[in-house]
């Protein structure tokens, strides 16, 4: 295409001038053939960099337990997805303060969360202890369900309003009694926030601790309430967004507005929350739409978006 588009700006009778053009188009594509050759090279050196950590922390691991805040650390070493699944994998079972390890899990990128599920299975990486977040389940994985059937369990003995914004294949859906003895469907996908009370958070952990000393980090702290979905829920928008389109939002906004006149409708955000497989209630997305305008003129800007982008962590 850039040798195309440059040959039209060469009259048709000057040879000097297409030969050039010819010459100036095999160069950079050589160059980037080039950089490309380099970046593969790098990548690769560093994806046996961490494969050798890996055999290293393997040693470690049968001979020295972690805290959370190795893990922290240790995971901040490995870029990749495998080997940062691989390296999960090692230690969680070595890990002291392991109720920490679902706030982890969370703060990981998606894809490395899902080879978690898959290598060690939902039920595994499932905490009661730890259970406020927010849950995607496959009804036709065994191990899901019965994620599913304890949390509905949990609901019902604990006070407040546990089990927020529950949707089956991102329709708004309320559970029937029947699933509590377990007559569930065997298909489908059930998403839906998980909160507690904090009298409940604080029995519960002195509970565990009794039973299991220092199995909670100190500086732990998990959301009491169900104020913390508002800003879960923008979070979790941005990491769609980045799987789905990067990491920059000035691209992003692009986008996401479909008529290119600088503004994002309320239509225009629900149709690329459900790009991202985010569906939202009609009042939802007005709502969301009420956060990130924050001029009130019913559209958000680039600037708008850009701002919800740095300050969503």
């Amino acid at each position: 295409v850039l040798r195309r588009q440059q040959l039209e700006w060469s009259p048709a009778n000057t040879t000097g001038d297409e030969l050039f053009w010819e010459c100036a188009t095999a160069d950079a594509s050589k160059h980037d053939s080039e950089h490309e050759a380099a970046i593969a090279k790098t990548v690769k050196q560093q994806q046996k960099q961490e494969q050798r950590a890996l055999v290293v922390l393997r040693r470690w691991s049968n001979s020295v337990f972690f805290s959370t805040n190795h893990v922290r650390e240790l995971l901040s070493r490995f870029k990749y997805v495998q080997t940062s699944a691989e390296a999960f994998v090692i230690i969680y079972r070595r890990t002291i303060d392991w109720h920490g390890l679902s706030s982890i899990l969370f703060d990981l990128p998606s894809a490395v969360v899902e080879v978690l599920r898959r290598r060690l299975g939902a039920a595994n990486l499932f905490d009661y202890g730890a259970a406020v977040n927010y849950y995607e389940c496959s009804l036709a994985i065994p191990e899901e369900r019965a994620v599913v059937l304890r949390l509905l369990q949990c609901g019902v003995g604990e006070p407040g309003v546990n089990m927020v914004d529950t949707a089956l294949n991102g329709i708004a859906f309320g559970i029937p009694s029947p699933w509590l003895t377990g007559s569930c469907p065997t298909s489908g996908l059930l998403s839906f926030f998980y909160c507690r009370e904090q009298a409940t958070i604080d029995k519960l952990k002195a509970e565990s601790e009794l039973l299991h000393p220092a199995s909670y980090p100190q500086d732990w702290v998990q959301h009491a309430g169900k104020e913390w979905v508002s800003a879960f829920k923008l979070r979790q928008i941005k990491r769609k967004f980045q799987v789905m389109h990067g990491n920059d939002p000035r691209t992003i906004f692009r986008i996401i507005d479909v008529n290119c006149d600088g503004g994002v409708t309320r239509l225009e955000l629900a149709a690329a929350l459900r790009d991202i497989n985010i569906w939202l209630h009609p009042t939802e997305t007005t709502a969301l739409l009420a956060t990130l305008d924050k001029d009130n003129n019913d559209f958000v800007d680039e600037a708008e978006f850009v701002l919800f982008w740095n300050r969503t962590n």
